[in-house]
């Protein structure tokens, strides 16, 4: 008994071969799109690894003052020699 060749395997080449646009067509859109749904997924990973990084070093933007500093310019006041001790070394170092 004879084996049947088959049908699918030529159809497919043929389609291929017959209509030469199409086929390039499909294959850059594939191409586009499987490179989408890549570069997607690495930046929403990486986006949320960045979240998950802010989210764990949220606690270090507490700043802690004394007691008494209770208003705002008690806060400028307890700032200030800070802020001038900073600007000295900043210009010294320019």
């Amino acid at each position: 008994m004879k084996k049947k060749k088959t049908v699918w395997k030529s159809l497919a080449f043929r389609n291929l071969v017959n209509k030469p646009a199409r086929s390039i067509a499909l294959t850059v859109l594939a191409v586009f799109l499987s490179f989408s749904v890549f570069g997607g997924t690495i930046m929403v990973t990486s986006l949320r690894n960045g979240l998950d990084s802010l989210q764990n070093r949220l606690g270090a933007d507490i700043m802690v003052v004394p007691y008494e500093a209770a208003t705002k310019s008690d806060l400028e006041n307890i700032m200030t020699p800070f802020w001038d001790i900073l600007t000295s070394f900043l210009k010294r170092n320019d």
